[in-house]
């Protein structure tokens, strides 16, 4: 039995890319920060390095979350290039976004009931009263 290589054209048309790894990989990062969330939600209340938003009101709509997401668009860019790796079907909002100046990551919460800023060093208050003003949220350290 003869075994003749794969004829595979990978580049002959267009450069194509395997999203199903892209978006697993994708989803490890934004899992492994929720995970950590939801460790660190108590257990570090005095690490300025990571916020908690406070909860999103009782009452909101997709309006709601769509002027969020219009006003933070400025500073903030979603984690990806590709949205569909990190939409979340209709909803307005993406699991993830990156600071402009790579200064921060905007995670949605867990379910998503709240906001959590990471930053690298302890957040800048010029930093922190943008966030607080864009999104219509209080940060805080721990709950």
């Amino acid at each position: 039995m003869i075994h003749a290589p794969l004829n595979v054209h990978k580049l002959e048309q267009e450069p194509r890319f395997n999203h199903v790894l892209d978006a697993y990989g994708l989803f490890l990062v934004i899992h492994s920060i929720r995970e950590w969330e939801e460790m660190t939600w108590c257990e570090h209340a005095d690490d300025r390095t990571c916020l908690f938003s406070d909860f999103f009101p009782g009452e909101f709509s997709q309006e709601y979350f769509q002027k969020i997401a219009d006003r933070i668009k400025d500073d903030f860019k979603p984690l990806s290039d590709h949205p569909e790796l990190t939409c979340l079907g209709d909803f307005p909002l993406q699991m993830a976004y990156v600071h402009k100046d790579q200064e921060a990551l905007l995670v949605l919460g867990q379910e998503p009931v709240c906001f959590m800023l990471l930053t690298k060093m302890a957040a800048k208050d010029n930093l922190l009263e943008k966030v607080q003003k864009q999104t219509g949220l209080v940060f805080h350290v721990g709950f």
